[in-house]
């Protein structure tokens, strides 16, 4: 899981996003409270100054009496008055269990300004002036600054602490709006077949930033289509190529065997070359079909098609063939089933399955041939009483050339390129106790 998070670009970019967002909201917040702060100490310190300033202008200049009149100072100041010999002259009513005068008794002939004794429950500022009367201390009660700080500070510890996790999911939700057209790239990629490779990403709603990229996977898929093409072209040339001097050896050798005068034993082994010959030739057939049928720009020539009329025409041909073999021919089909498709294709595809139904089934046997629609798709079976397929090699049916079958592989191939083009697949399933039967899902 760690490691999975590690490598995941949405985790990262939010983390780094929530991480910043964090440093930025600390900084600021730290910074504005750091302001708030001197702000309210130089407002406590000017009021200080200021009424220090005032009663000395009282009591020196003005020659003002000590009298309750000086105790006038507004709000949050207190004022108290000491004798030469240090003894409490007058003092404002609060001033006694605020600040008690022996918590801060005044000394010496300079001004001291002090803050708030421990233990004391208050926020103060006190401010000690001599003059030739004693000495007079200004005391400003700092309690609703301090109860302010207070609040601020635990209103940004409050949002330092949410900041993170909110910054997250924030980040978590742009990124993933963000990375939206990566996911638009890995569903066109993921949908790539070789019936599609014609297809491109539009760039017109792609980011700048992903324009590069998106390029470079067009460019790259003209260069697979036009590669896929000339694999194709190489495929039927070959086939092409090779198929008109294996007619001419079959040729020769139906001209061979016809001479009367042919001794037995090369009658026998010309007719098994003329066998390897129509193995060779019905192969290269089989291949240059299925270079067709993988050709991207292939258009399937769809109209509807009675199915139990597809179902005898494929059949017929066979008939002699199981016959000889003492094989039964089944169809199942209800009557007036139609379906679209390619004739062509589809009638091709279930010939491969019957001829390979027939190779592999065992004299006496019955195969049964089968339609019938599932969720609205049509859907055909063959069915065999053979030995069916080997477990390793059901999951690679439709592979060609697949090991481990008595035949090449090319007929089942050729069925499952046919029925993806139809927006299909081709699976196969062993019976119990013998036989396989094969589905043909059309889309």
């Amino acid at each position: 899981m760690l490691e999975r998070f590690r490598r995941s670009l949405r985790f990262r970019l939010s983390l780094s996003g929530a991480l910043a967002i964090f440093l930025f909201a600390a900084g600021t917040g730290f910074y504005l409270y750091a302001t708030v702060k001197a702000t309210l100490g130089q407002s406590i310190q000017r009021d200080v100054e200021e009424t220090a300033r005032v009663l000395q202008h009282k009591v020196v200049v003005d020659g003002d009496p000590v009298d309750q009149e000086l105790l006038d100072v507004g709000d949050h100041l207190s004022v108290r008055f000491y004798s030469p010999e240090g003894k409490v002259v007058l003092e404002s009513p609060n001033l006694a269990w605020l600040a008690p005068a022996s918590a801060y008794p005044p000394a010496g002939q300079d001004r001291s300004l002090m803050g708030e004794r421990p233990g004391e429950g208050h926020r103060l500022k006190v401010l000690t002036v001599p003059y030739p009367g004693g000495w007079y201390q200004v005391v400003r009660n700092c309690d609703t600054e301090a109860y302010l700080l207070r609040r601020i500070r635990l209103a940004l510890a409050a949002v330092l602490t949410l900041m993170p996790f909110l910054g997250f999911s924030a980040g978590m939700l742009a990124v993933q709006r963000g990375l939206k057209p990566l996911d638009t790239l890995a569903a066109h990629a993921a949908a790539i077949r070789p019936e599609n490779l014609g297809s491109r990403l539009d760039l017109a709603g792609f980011p700048l930033e992903l324009e590069p990229l998106a390029e470079a996977i067009n460019s790259t898929l003209d260069r697979l289509e036009a590669a896929f093409a000339k694999l194709s072209g190489l495929n039927a040339d070959l086939a092409h190529e090779l198929r008109s001097p294996l007619h001419a050896h079959r040729l020769e050798l139906e001209s061979i065997l016809q001479r009367p005068d042919l001794q037995p034993d090369l009658a026998d082994r010309l007719g098994g070359w003329m066998e390897d010959v129509d193995h060779l030739i019905a192969v290269i057939e089989q291949m240059l079909f299925l270079a067709q049928a993988e050709d991207p720009t292939v258009v399937l020539q769809q109209e509807p098609i009675p199915a139990e009329a597809m179902l005898q025409a494929v059949l017929r041909p066979f008939a002699a063939w199981a016959e000889d073999r003492e094989i039964r021919l089944s169809i199942a089909a209800g009557a007036g089933g139609t379906f679209p498709g390619d004739p062509t294709l589809v009638r091709q595809a279930l010939h491969n399955l019957v001829a390979n139904a027939i190779r592999h089934s065992p004299e006496g046997g019955t195969i049964t041939v089968a339609f019938s629609l599932a969720s609205g798709h049509p859907v055909f079976t063959v069915e065999d009483q053979g030995p069916g397929l080997p477990l390793d090699l059901l999951p690679q049916v439709g592979r060609r050339f697949l090991k481990g079958g008595s035949g090449t592989g090319l007929g089942l191939a050729i069925a499952s390129r046919i029925a993806e083009l139809h927006g299909g697949r081709l699976s196969i399933e062993n019976l119990v106790p013998a036989g396989a039967r094969v589905h043909l899902a059309l889309g």
